[in-house]
């Protein structure tokens, strides 16, 4: 591999590719340096050169910062499991399996985290350690966005990039002038953020673990934890108030889709939650009600039959009618929705995107 950096940074964050696609991106990097009581943002990428296992070039940069968390899987999940414990907590959509996967969803990108991860840990690279000085560590950006500022808008979108990016301002960093910022800089930059935040850098931010500790099995990494940025009370009211005066445009589709419910302000995103996943149970749940105010007199039912199915809007999510295990058409039906809702790695997609063509009924 090979690296752009002309300089070390203190804190270095990475938004990683796949680096077996057809068409290979660089990664976008991010390194943050303190400065007048800021984090100053400055960017460069690494690329495939080499190959993934020859990250010589990378090895100064990262010893020589007080952090580096990276945006992928760091290792393999234990033997016979199909995803991390950290994976099913938070409902990641790649899931990493005891094996290193060949095929599927997500499997040149996690073939290529767990690797580089690997490699960076031959290299004399601490993973994952209690210290986090010169060591590689990992976070979901999904995840961590969602718990610092909840539903935002697709960080494709350009709404949704401003939101990041003052998300990210409001905890500090400063942004280079005269660059122009993608959703790969963002997640690149939050996993720097997460970094400074553990090592006390942060003012109002601590860093959190979720999942198992990282094992040796033979010459194989298992498991390991997700970090995740939380925020005290204070830091997160000024976080909610930098993001009021942002402005945040609905989409088309859901302008056009008005119908689900005329009470409900803004986007209606739905996705499965962590209750959800640990009690098995095959149901959908609408994510920030209470931004929604839903009440009994809102309740609406989504007919969606592309699915054969429909769910139920309200003040305690979406449900399926009939979710037991033994009801096979429930099931499949649940499990297709739930893949369309969650293809994307980091956003919920929007209801009102998905069920443009669908009726929607008073219950």
């Amino acid at each position: 591999m090979r690296t752009t950096c002309t300089a070390n940074a203190r804190y270095v964050g990475a938004d990683l590719t796949d680096g077996y696609a057809r068409a290979q991106r660089p990664i976008d990097v991010c390194g943050l340096d303190t400065i007048d009581g800021k984090l100053d943002a400055r960017f460069w990428q690494w690329t495939y050169d080499g190959g993934i296992d020859d990250v010589g070039p990378l090895l100064p940069e990262i010893r020589g910062a007080r952090g580096a968390v990276l945006d992928g899987p760091q290792a393999l999940a234990r033997p016979h499991a199909s995803m991390r414990e950290c994976e099913r907590i938070l409902g990641a959509a790649g899931k990493t399996p005891s094996v290193t996967p060949t095929r599927g969803p997500f499997s040149g990108f996690v073939r290529t985290s767990v690797e580089l991860f690997g490699a960076l840990d031959r290299g004399g690279i601490a993973i994952s350690s209690a210290s986090r000085v010169g060591a590689a560590c990992e976070h979901y950006p999904g995840g961590n966005w969602r718990r610092l500022a909840g539903s935002l808008p697709s960080k494709k979108r350009p709404e949704g990039i401003a939101a990041r990016r003052v998300v990210l301002e409001a905890l500090t960093v400063r942004f280079p002038d005269g660059v122009r910022l993608t959703d790969d800089h963002l997640d690149a930059c939050l996993g720097a953020v997460i970094a400074a935040a553990a090592d006390g850098c942060v003012k109002g931010a601590r860093v959190e673990r979720c999942g198992a500790d990282l094992v040796r099995d033979g010459s194989r990494l298992r498991e390991g934890p997700i970090l995740l940025l939380a925020l005290d009370e204070g830091t997160s009211a000024r976080l909610v108030d930098a993001l009021g005066k942002v402005a945040m445009p609905v989409s088309g589709s859901a302008q056009r889709s008005k119908r689900t419910t005329a009470a409900a302000p803004g986007l209606v995103r739905v996705g499965v939650t962590r209750k959800l996943l640990e009690s098995d149970t095959n149901a959908i749940a609408v994510e920030g009600l209470v931004h929604l105010k839903a009440d009994k007199e809102q309740l609406r039912k989504i007919q969606l039959p592309e699915y054969q199915g429909h769910l139920w809007l309200g003040d305690h999510g979406c449900f399926w009618p009939k979710h037991q295990e033994e009801d096979p058409v429930a099931v499949d039906t649940y499990k297709r929705l739930r893949d369309a809702l969650i293809a994307t790695p980091d956003d919920y997609e929007d209801v009102e995107a998905i069920l443009d063509d669908a009726s929607v009924t008073p219950p």
